[in-house]
């Protein structure tokens, strides 16, 4: 009987062993950054290492920070967000699924205000492991930093600088992305109608002219692209001009102009003459007296000299 119960503690021991495992045996919190710069913001990572055979659901963290100020945190996609207050002192985040392995929990946006005593500290952790909640060992998990100076144009080493010369030189860094934007803002042809009407997301259009020289005119919406294909063209019936639109960092847009003779505006020119003569007619009623006029004074002109040399003219003889 005895040996029957000594087994049976066995057992239950065996059964029960797991769920006695501490969560720090089991996950390891590592940070991707260990050198700051002052006074500028920079990307950290926060990764759980999980132990094999293990699957992470959930994390609930206290930090506690010296010298840092946590500008914004940005979750990995495979959690969802609990409760988590403004501070990001406290975060907890949620798994849509188990995850295992070295596993990344989010991104912080850190900026070291200070070059010493600067601290990210996990002061609790909590998970939930193979779905059981288990808690960390209560000593702190610390992550200390390399604080470096900024440094700006014209200063000497070990000189910090003021801190408007710090601000410069976060921008001068955030300059040295180049502009993307390859867009137009403005299109258009010196005294003519482009079809459709313009739209910057627009690329092909058609103009009808009889024009044998057009100018072209174009604006960027970006300051620093780039212009070609304007300015005054010597016209090709059918054929396309191209403005091309070069962004500072390469890109490139193409707007076309497909240009070909306007016939209606030909035969309207020549309808137009008609019109207009048949307009001065009517617009001058006296014109048709005057001919008439001018004609009779003619006729009785001839008469009259017709009349006085007849007999020279052998005219109205008798026979």
């Amino acid at each position: 009987m005895k040996k029957i119960n000594l087994i049976i503690i066995g057992i239950i021991s065996l059964i029960l062993l797991p769920l006695g495992v501490k969560a720090s045996d089991n996950v390891t919190l590592s940070l991707s950054c260990n050198e700051l710069t002052l006074n500028k913001t920079q990307s950290c990572k926060l990764y759980a290492d999980v132990a094999s055979s293990h699957t992470l659901s959930g994390v609930d963290l206290e930090l506690e920070l010296s010298n840092l100020t946590v500008d914004s945190f940005t979750k990995n996609a495979e959690f969802g967000l609990g409760e988590t207050d403004e501070t990001f002192n406290n975060i907890v985040l949620i798994s849509t699924s188990d995850l295992s392995g070295r596993v990344e929990l989010g991104e912080f946006k850190l900026k070291a205000i200070s070059k010493e005593g600067v601290k990210f500290a996990v002061k609790k952790a909590e998970y939930s492991i193979d779905e059981e909640a288990s808690e960390a060992e209560p000593e702190t998990v610390e992550f200390t930093f390399t604080v470096k100076e900024a440094t700006t144009a014209g200063s000497t080493p070990g000189d910090s600088g003021s801190s408007e010369d710090k601000d410069e030189a976060d921008d001068k860094d955030e300059s040295t992305v180049k502009d993307a934007d390859c867009s137009l803002s403005s299109l258009s042809v010196e005294n003519e109608t482009l079809n459709p009407k313009f739209k910057s997301d627009v690329y092909e259009y058609e103009l009808k002219t009889n024009a044998k020289t057009i100018t072209i005119k174009a604006t960027a919406k970006s300051s620093k692209a780039k212009i070609s294909g304007t300015g005054k063209i010597n016209v090709e019936d059918g054929k396309t001009y191209n403005i091309v639109v070069t962004a500072e960092n390469g890109n490139k847009a193409t707007y076309k102009i497909k240009v070909t003779k306007d016939v209606t505006d030909t035969g309207n020119k020549e309808n137009k003459d008609n019109t207009n003569k048949e307009k001065s007619k009517e617009s001058n009623p006296n014109t048709g007296i005057i001919s008439i006029t001018i004609i009779s004074v003619i006729t009785i002109t001839l008469c009259t000299i017709i009349y006085f040399n007849r007999h020279k003219l052998n005219l109205f003889k008798k026979f």
